[in-house]
């Protein structure tokens, strides 16, 4: 039985609990108030996080109506996770060389057991990667809420990435952080 619930509309953050390796992660509201939650792994937790953050998106989309999260949904991030890849989708990348913001398509996916890649695209109809970022040699990862920028910091450089939300952008970076562990 229920003891309480949160309206999909009232959510402003979702994210793992910062410098915890844990299942636990928060979830913030409008008013300020975070719950802490706790998933029963890491995997589940993922899907938690990608299933909330999906349902605040659609929520926001279709005028503030709640959508309600369904066992379905889960079972549907569950399989993408199943068939190696992590998250895919829009995010503006800035230049190396010329530091202006390009729209890419990124494609964040398990290469073997132990090794994940995110790799970006012009297109996603395109099969040649403009560029790889092997996650391992990530050496840090930044998100600052309300940023909507991923910061990622390997040896040779650092990336630039920009969502269209700030929810969007903590799915990324949950997803990415998880990916390192």
């Amino acid at each position: 039985m229920a003891k309480g619930s949160i309206d999909l509309r009232d959510i402003s953050n979702v994210m793992p609990e910062n410098g915890n390796d844990s299942s636990t992660f928060l979830v913030t509201v409008s008013s300020g108030r975070t719950f802490v939650l706790q998933a029963d792994s890491v995997l589940d937790m993922n899907d938690w996080i990608s299933v909330i953050t999906a349902a605040v998106e659609e929520a926001s989309v279709l005028g503030g109506k709640p959508k309600s999260i369904t066992d379905t949904n889960h079972q549907r991030v569950a399989k993408k996770q199943a068939d190696n890849l992590i998250k895919h989708g829009w995010m503006k990348k800035k230049g190396d060389v010329v530091k202006n913001w390009k729209k890419r398509y990124f494609v964040l996916s398990m290469v073997s057991d132990t090794c994940a890649q995110l790799k970006y695209f012009v297109s996603p109809d395109t099969t040649l990667a403009k560029g790889v970022i092997d996650i391992s040699s990530i050496m840090e990862l930044t998100c600052e809420p309300g940023s909507c920028t991923i910061e990622l910091v390997t040896q040779n450089r650092t990336f630039y990435c920009k969502a269209e939300s700030d929810f969007v952008a903590q799915d990324w970076y949950t997803k990415l952080y998880s990916s390192q562990l």
